[in-house]
């Protein structure tokens, strides 16, 4: 039986694609544009020597291997921690309030990721986590209530296994017992648990972090303050 070798680049090109997440990622990862990795897997198209010697030498691994490796897709658990700390506060002042702390527990059942959120030990919700294009959100609710409690994150898709989810700033919508709409409020969501006692360095920064931007009747989320979160919680694992 003859073997089509470019019939063959093309399927295992594919799953280079799936197993970095995307074809965008692998674009990056070759350095060519997101169009011309898409033409690579099209119908009528031949991988040329110039192409294959480029994916080779950006993955650093011979023909041979290109072509005997089994590219298999990374698996989205390989991100995510089992367990993140949430932090956030449930009244509009930002000042002398509580901060109040759940623990978010994610398990995967199949393809699905199912979440527990605890809040301070008590209050639990059970739910689901979705990793979108640029964003997580998870939704969740109580035992026989129909009301949805959510959070939304900034996601990086380019945040692939060996790399984690340290966590970062959000929103948190949690409904209220009124006819209003859901509160919503800032949530941080940490792989490590910080310490959140009245004189310490992250209980400033928690409390800075999730202070509202002037207008407290509109919560919003500023890209250098999921920034300063981020690098903020990065330090705690190196």
């Amino acid at each position: 039986m003859k073997i089509n070798l470019n019939e063959t680049a093309k399927m295992n090109i594919a799953r280079m694609k799936t197993h970095e997440g995307g074809n965008n990622h692998f674009a990056e990862k070759v350095g060519i544009s997101s169009g011309k990795a898409s033409q690579l897997t099209g119908r009528d198209t031949s991988i040329s020597a110039g192409i294959l010697c480029a994916v080779c030498e950006k993955y650093q691994i011979s023909e041979s291997d290109f072509f005997n490796k089994k590219w298999e897709p990374f698996s989205f658990a390989d991100v995510f921690f089992g367990t993140y700390y949430a932090y956030f506060f449930t009244t509009w002042e930002d000042s002398a309030t509580r901060i109040d702390i759940a623990e978010m527990s994610i398990g995967t059942v199949g393809k699905e990721r199912e979440i527990e959120f605890k809040i301070n030990n008590k209050k639990s919700l059970s739910g689901r986590l979705f990793v979108e294009n640029s964003f997580l959100r998870g939704e969740m609710h109580r035992r026989n209530e129909n009301y949805l409690s959510m959070f939304v994150m900034p996601w990086n898709p380019a945040i692939i296994p060996p790399k984690k989810y340290y966590g970062g700033l959000g929103l948190l919508f949690l409904p209220t017992d009124s006819e209003l709409v859901p509160v919503a409020q800032k949530i941080i969501l940490s792989g490590v648990p910080l310490n959140i006692d009245k004189n310490s360095d992250d209980n400033a920064f928690v409390r800075d972090s999730l202070r509202l931007n002037g207008d407290s009747r509109k919560v919003k989320i500023n890209i250098e303050d999921e920034k300063r979160v981020f690098y903020y919680l990065r330090k705690k694992f190196l």
